[in-house]
């Protein structure tokens, strides 16, 4: 079952000192090819302020979640979901105004046209996550249309 969630209380984020206004108000698609790694980095995105959408764990979930309408902010994706390769919806979701950030697995590469875009690679951190997002809304944060997200103070 895929849901969208929303901090409320302690979480994980509390044990990993992120800052619980970083990511507010801002909606996250999630995709992740373990249920660890997904789970994990939910509740980091949570912590941190984050609406999550997901996480998917296959490319017919990830597919039907970014249809769904919802207004996003960012996509943090999987580059390989159930063995299955997500290169046209990452590429799909790059032609909206939200950034993506591609997860990679250990010694994989993105292909040409989606090298530019931000990556995590694995293993990683929560906070690395979090901090890969924050990074990318700021870039967009000046352009038509793109999210928007506040400096630190």
């Amino acid at each position: 079952m895929i849901e969208i969630v929303a901090a409320s209380g302690p979480t994980l984020a509390h044990w990993v000192m992120l800052d619980p206004e970083a990511l507010a108000g801002c909606t996250i698609l999630l995709a992740a090819d373990d249920m660890f790694t997904g789970e994990y980095v939910r509740e980091c995105l949570c912590g941190s302020g984050a609406r999550v959408i997901g996480p998917a764990r296959t490319v017919r979930q990830l597919a039907e979640l970014a249809e769904v309408g919802e207004e996003i902010d960012c996509s943090l994706i999987s580059l390989t979901l159930a063995g299955q390769d997500t290169t046209e919806i990452v590429a799909a979701l790059h032609l909206r105004p939200a950034p993506v950030v591609v997860i990679l697995r250990r010694g994989q590469r993105v292909d040409g046209r989606l090298a530019a875009l931000p990556s995590l690679s694995s293993p990683f951190g929560g906070f690395q996550a979090v901090d890969e997002v924050v990074v990318a809304l700021r870039q967009v944060s000046n352009r038509p249309g793109g999210s928007s997200i506040s400096e630190p103070t």
